[in-house]
């Protein structure tokens, strides 16, 4: 069943400016909130994108599977950076009257199937990282038989031509102004699936530490690999809340297309998804470098090195001071 939501879709339409009169800063671009947010936040999501995806390639092991799973989610990621930016730029200069339809419509449409991309990627590879590395804690028999490398790889390539055939999808329900009960049951499924997995990490990790001292050390650091998954997992699906109220408040409608109630919902919930995504991949790239061990040593290397660098050249230039 498909559903209209012309009627709901919030539009911003740029106001005329004049470099006379208003100067550099005027348009919808420094004054809607979203837009704001986005021209904001786009610098350090780029910058922490680049950052690490530079990890990935530069210091991490190419079979690793969090590794792996890393590139899936900031590949697309970095390329949506790319479209908002041109995107930006664009919309800054109809502020001023020129006018770039078509451009606009393939910036909308590409910010669309990368954005769509990176969040289904994002949400299915964490709960599969969560429930592997939870499995490897309480059921490392099933870890070992389902989650090797090879069914990774595998599972990975599978998922890749799924999740572009369901970005393409969602791209031309956007154009067609329309929206699946099939889309927003799917999103339904995997954020419920995302609150049971993480539900289980969590009571796996405080059994952990009510029985801290009887663990063994295997089992400890498995353990410990399961909370950091867990951390770098909650926050950018945090921010996703808004998707939950959007797929339940769309199902009703699907089902009683008069209730006014979902409707207000709907409406209210993809206003406070349209300002919080902008603000994801931020959180995402942080939760990566922080949270994830591998990531994390990587990072303290890069920047212990650059202070033994800085330290190395101040007692030089000290030494040669004094010398003279």
């Amino acid at each position: 069943m498909n559903f209209s939501i012309a009627s709901i879709t919030f539009h911003l339409y740029p106001q005329l400016c004049s470099y006379e009169k208003d100067g550099i800063i005027c348009g919808a671009c420094f004054t809607a909130a979203d837009r704001l947010i986005t021209t904001v936040a786009i610098l350090p999501s780029f910058i922490l994108t680049i950052f690490v995806l530079y990890l990935s390639i530069a210091h991490m092991e190419r079979k690793d599977i969090t590794n792996l799973c890393t590139l899936h989610i900031f590949i697309p990621l970095q390329l949506l950076n790319i479209v908002q930016c041109v995107e930006i730029t664009l919309r800054y200069f109809e502020c001023y009257g020129r006018r770039f339809s078509f451009a606009l419509r393939l910036t909308d449409a590409a910010s669309m199937f990368f954005g769509t991309l990176n969040l289904l990627t994002f949400r299915v590879l964490s709960v599969a990282l969560l429930f592997s590395t939870y499995c490897s804690c309480r059921y490392p028999i099933i870890q070992k038989r389902f989650f090797g490398l090879n069914n990774w790889l595998k599972f990975l390539m599978i998922f890749d031509v799924m999740a572009v055939i369901f970005a393409v999808f969602t791209v031309i329900e956007s154009a067609l102004l329309t929206t699946s009960f099939i889309v927003a049951t799917l999103h339904l499924i995997l954020y419920i699936t995302i609150i049971a997995v993480t539900i289980a990490a969590i009571r796996a990790v405080a059994v952990y530490f009510h029985r801290k001292r009887n663990m063994e050390g295997n089992r400890s650091n498995q353990l410990r690999l399961l909370l950091s998954t867990m951390l770098y997992a909650l926050p950018p699906n945090i921010l996703g809340l808004p998707s939950l109220p959007i797929s339940i408040s769309f199902v009703f409608i699907c089902t009683n297309p008069s209730d006014q109630i979902a409707f207000a919902v709907y409406r209210k919930a993809n206003l406070a998804q349209d300002i919080l995504v902008q603000l994801r991949p931020i959180i995402l790239a942080l939760s990566t470098i922080i949270a994830l061990p591998s990531y994390r040593k990587a990072s303290l290397k890069i920047f212990a090195l650059k202070q033994r660098i800085a330290t190395i050249k101040r007692i030089t230039l000290t030494t040669a001071d004094s010398k003279v």
